[in-house]
């Protein structure tokens, strides 16, 4: 009965790591049949090994385990492979701390010299992150028609899109577990427009168990796009609605369309299988000629780098994607524009230009106020005016140049 509540995704996991270690395991064990190998066997399976045993057995493991393609694996993917059989143990009643136990210091500096030497090599040092889609990247979908009211897939494929971008939600799992209930659609007064306002149910910071009983549950509204209305997030909701079975299942969102379609009924009862589901951005993208790693996830990573780039508070793009810590930060992807403005500040600014500090009658004029160097660039230039005027308390400089290519002026006032 404990092995039913263990997540799908865990236990997929578990599968992965301790069939790895299975077949790492046989395979050794018949070289070690050959005398010139000079390899010991390893008897006992992994559930059935002591202690020590499975510090030896894990420290040969993570230094031979090879890919199927006979390349190494990254000192990550080894860290995690460890870490998923001390779960899987513990999942069978057995508990070991692999990293804490002074048992395992075979295992734990054997992984660690791993690491540090295949992150050396350069090994697994790269990330893959899925990519962020920029409003070109979104408007390709829209003028090709891949998205859109016009057929039972561009309609499903437009909730995708447009919820994945508008609520932030997580690749396949969090939509396949989406239910209508999660979607009200309101009014609001202040703004006089119509929203759909998500609400969450569980996730990956909010499991529904002991841990989560106090965690706050992500609520976040879509309001509607009156500039655009054929990419109007509730008019297309409201769209898909009408078009589904009057017996649609409760407990998903996404129906397959049907095999004959209606002008009233475009849909089955059927619900879209995970795995479509996590296909949908890739297959847009490829669709659209769009090169790149783009899964479902790079909506959600899409939502929070937009927010970021006009400069929305952290709190604000957070209440909207649903963290609950600083991992937010790894989703707002800063834009080329503000990395090539990064550099210029780091390559040094223009010099320091003069204050024009309150210019008023009897002042002296621009070139006697400013030092030397001010002095040098304005005499540089050409077709230079200023005209100062006083009027009322209100000091009014008027600047006019005509610089040479590159050249920059910074204009300073000081409120006196």
């Amino acid at each position: 009965m404990a092995i039913e509540r263990i997540p799908k995704n865990t236990l997929n996991k578990n599968s992965w790591a301790v069939n790895t270690f299975n077949f790492w395991q046989n395979e050794r064990n018949k070289l070690a049949l050959d005398p010139s190998f000079n390899i010991s066997v390893i008897h006992p399976k992994l559930e059935e090994m002591t202690k020590d045993e499975l510090n030896f057995a894990l420290s040969r493991f993570v230094s031979e385990i090879k890919k199927k393609d006979g390349n190494d694996y990254p000192g990550q993917s080894l860290y995690e492979l460890v870490m998923i059989i001390q779960n899987h143990l513990s999942v069978m009643g057995k508990s070991c701390q692999f990293l804490n136990d002074p048992t395992f210091k075979q295992l734990k500096d054997t992984l660690d010299c791993i690491m540090k030497t295949r992150s050396a090599k350069g090994i697994g040092t790269e990330k893959r992150q899925a990519m962020v889609l920029s409003v070109d990247d979104e408007n390709k979908f829209w003028s090709r028609k891949l998205i859109g009211d016009f057929t039972p897939q561009t309609l499903l494929d437009a909730q995708v899109v447009l919820f994945g971008i508008n609520f932030a939600l997580r690749g396949g799992q969090e939509h396949r577990n989406l239910r209508p209930g999660q979607i009200c659609k309101k009014y609001c007064e202040i703004v006089g427009k119509y929203y759909l306002e998500y609400t969450e149910d569980v996730s990956k910071t909010n499991s529904g168990g002991l841990a989560s009983r106090k965690v706050k549950r992500k609520v976040t509204t879509a309001f509607e796009n009156t500039d655009c209305k054929e990419r109007c997030i509730v008019r297309l909701y409201d769209t898909y609605n009408k078009l589904c079975p009057s017996d649609r299942p409760q407990d998903v969102n996404y129906l397959q369309p049907a095999k004959k379609i209606t002008a009233d009924c475009w849909y089955s009862t059927m619900p879209v299988g995970r795995n479509t589901l996590m296909k949908t951005v890739a297959r847009l993208c490829e669709n659209a000629g769009i090169e790149g790693y783009y899964t479902n996830h790079s909506l959600r990573a899409t939502a929070a780098t937009r927010l970021f780039a006009d400069g929305m508070d952290e709190q604000l793009i957070a209440e909207k994607t649903g963290h609950r810590s600083s991992a937010i930060r790894s989703y707002k992807r800063t834009s080329i524009e503000q990395q090539f403005k990064v550099s210029k500040v780091l390559q040094g600014r223009p010099p320091k230009m003069a204050k024009l500090a309150d210019f008023g009658p009897g002042k002296q004029s621009i070139k006697e106020e400013c030092d030397e160097e001010l002095k040098c660039q304005v005499e540089e230039c050409s077709n230079v005016e200023i005209h100062k005027e006083n009027k009322s308390s209100v000091r009014y400089v008027h600047f006019e140049a005509d610089l040479p290519e590159g050249a920059n002026i910074s204009l300073n006032f000081d409120k006196k």
